[in-house]
């Protein structure tokens, strides 16, 4: 791996033009080319330059051009990014942060998908099998002490297994519909989508405090506090045990909240989108669950 690095690094960065700052941190073609060497590499596929992440990407350095000390947490619905800085050396290009995050490979123990010895994340970010689109863009800091670099990834990288895996959601949700008779659903990527949208933006602090209006979607919600073991499956258990509180005589509540329940196994639902994240500051985890067509529906029972 470092040979293969070590001669990206050569080839590319000896063609940059060091005369023009602003062109060597914002040339396309050469975080493209350095990305996709690395990607080739591990057997991922080669990514394509968007640019609207280049332009979300160049906004941030921008915001933070003047010391390129990034003090505020970039909160991003559904995109992954790298961030390099570069102190006393206005050399600095956007070959060398390829390079530099692609050196964490050695932090990488695919075996238990986990950075062992120090970070890995950028590494991980920068060859995700899933991210398919690049944006980047570059800054000098206007007192002349470092360079700012940031790429951005769309679909985002470094999403847990156990919070993304549609498997386990699906064969919690229609083992507990099952037992009540009704019909298996089938995942959603729109709802996917839609849900990671939500909880991205709900990630500082998992608090959800906005309400989203979702119009023909049904959804269910469930936080965990200090505990990053909880998954999917835990969070389909945690509606499920809503159903104590379900009279279907009454077709109501009764000592309890039961909606996450009877969405859960409404009969009318028969697609699912789901999506977690860990909290910023490490706190709990935020799932949350599609559905189409919407269940509780006043005056219709669940099944």
């Amino acid at each position: 791996m470092k040979r293969l690095l070590n001669a990206l690094f050569v080839s590319f960065v000896s063609i940059v033009p060091l005369c023009c700052s602003l062109e060597r941190l914002n040339f396309p073609k050469h975080y493209l080319k350095n990305h996709n060497i690395v990607r080739q590499h591990v057997g991922t596929p080669a990514l394509k330059w968007d640019r609207q992440l280049e332009k979300h990407a160049r906004n941030f350095v921008n915001a933070y051009s003047v010391d390129c000390l990034v003090k505020k947490p970039s909160i991003s619905s559904g995109i992954g990014w790298n961030i390099a800085r570069n102190w006393g050396n206005d050399t600095f290009v956007g070959a060398h942060a390829v390079v530099k995050w692609a050196l964490q490979q050695e932090n990488y123990d695919y075996v238990t998908n986990s950075c062992v010895g120090g970070e890995c994340h950028a590494y991980t970010q920068l060859v995700w099998k899933r991210s398919t689109r690049l944006g980047c863009a570059g800054v000098t800091c206007h007192n002349f002490s470092g360079i700012l670099i940031r790429c951005n990834y769309e679909p985002p990288g470094n999403i847990p297994e156990r919070l993304s895996s549609p498997k386990h959601y699906l064969e919690y949700h229609n083992v507990i519909r099952q037992h009540f008779g009704s019909s298996v659903l089938k995942w959603d990527r729109q709802l996917e989508k839609h849900a990671r949208s939500f909880v991205n933006a709900n990630s500082v602090d998992c608090l959800a405090r906005k309400p989203s209006i979702s119009s023909g979607i049904g959804w269910n919600i469930a936080r965990n506090w200090g505990n990053d073991t909880f998954v999917g499956a835990h969070a389909v258990v945690k509606w499920a045990h809503q159903h104590e509180n379900y009279d279907h005589v009454t077709n109501s509540c009764v000592g309890g909240e039961c909606h996450a329940y009877t969405q859960l196994v409404w009969k009318r639902s028969t697609r699912l989108g789901c999506a977690g994240v860990t909290c910023h500051n490490h706190s709990g985890i935020l799932i949350r669950c599609n559905y189409e067509p919407p269940g509780n529906i006043p005056g219709q029972r669940p099944y």
